[in-house]
């Protein structure tokens, strides 16, 4: 369920910044117009020319739709990467042969308002031709083609379309990535908490083994003594019950189990022996996962 919220996230951020990018694709044109009103002031906005950008910047981001919500999860992620590039290049033909039989709307001149007309200088007419008349061409070898299926026009359409999936793809590769990232930390945290539960489990029995046969061994020696160890024992028991299963700790509370711990084994040897352990009484509020520091003092004296 975590996955999911998160993935959802993820998601609207990534959608987010697609639709910021198209939203100012399609402001571009308005603002250009706009741009070129204010700096001429013979310049007259129209929304045909408006209207006929918007047309065309309408089959590209067509196609963006396609390729974002049905390519590439549908092929790319589920490993089908040869019948991806397939349907991407029959997709970019497809839209190669679109711009081949669409004719492009004639390109008219800049809109301007009406201005007089400038004075001509001597007697000839303004629209009488000038210089003689080229023949009229009637060879059909000379009558031209034609045109090519890819010019110049829709190469620089294509090639503006496999942009367009290219960074579509960059985009969704940064947010897979960071996806793979964080399950990899997290799975790192899962693999650390299991390595810690286990080493509480091989800690418990030791434990509770080693202290019981110190009791044991001073119910008969000295049963004052032997009081004592049970309530000792008692406390580190409740800390084992209570804090055991939490994440962290205060570290002062992880010294003091420690330190109780110690105080037990000491009664386990002779006044020969001498156990010495340098623990600071002020020590740094940080947390600690439980039954830690334990294993540095527990393994060695098992095995005394």
């Amino acid at each position: 369920m975590k996955r999911f919220f998160y993935m959802m996230k993820q998601c609207r951020r990534e959608n987010f910044i697609y639709l910021v990018v198209w939203g100012l694709v399609f402001l571009a044109p308005l603002l250009t117009s706009y741009a070129a009103m204010v700096s001429d002031s013979y310049f007259v906005f129209e929304w045909e020319y408006v209207f006929s950008v918007w047309r065309m910047l309408a089959v590209y981001f067509f196609l963006f739709l396609v390729h974002n919500f049905l390519l590439v999860p549908l092929l790319f992620n589920k490993r089908r990467i040869v019948l991806y590039f397939c349907v991407t290049v029959l997709l970019v033909g497809s839209f190669s042969v679109y711009q081949y039989n669409h004719k492009p709307e004639k390109k008219r001149k800049m809109p301007r308002k009406e201005q007089a007309p400038a004075p001509h200088s001597g007697h000839m007419k303004p629209d009488a031709p000038q210089g003689p008349m080229p023949p009229i061409m009637h060879d059909k070898h000379l009558m031209p083609g034609p045109p090519p299926v890819v010019n110049q026009r829709n190469f620089l359409a294509i090639a503006v379309l496999v942009l367009i999936f290219g960074v579509n793809f960059g985009i969704k590769a940064y947010f897979r990535s960071r996806e793979d990232r964080r399950r990899l930390v997290e799975l790192e945290k899962q693999n650390l908490e299991h390595q810690l539960e286990y080493l509480r489990c091989q800690i418990n029995p030791h434990f509770f083994m080693n202290t019981l046969n110190n009791i044991h061994a001073l119910v008969d020696v000295d049963p004052e003594q032997a009081k004592w160890a049970i309530r000792e024992f008692s406390k580190m028991m409740r800390y084992v019950l209570y804090e055991g299963d939490r994440r962290g700790v205060p570290l002062v509370n992880e010294l003091d189990f420690v330190r109780q711990y110690i105080s037990l084994m000491q009664l386990r040897y002779t006044s020969k022996v001498r156990i010495s352990a340098d623990i600071p009484r002020k020590v740094p509020n940080s947390l600690i996962p439980p039954m830690i520091l334990i294993t540095f003092v527990e393994m060695p004296s098992s095995m005394a």
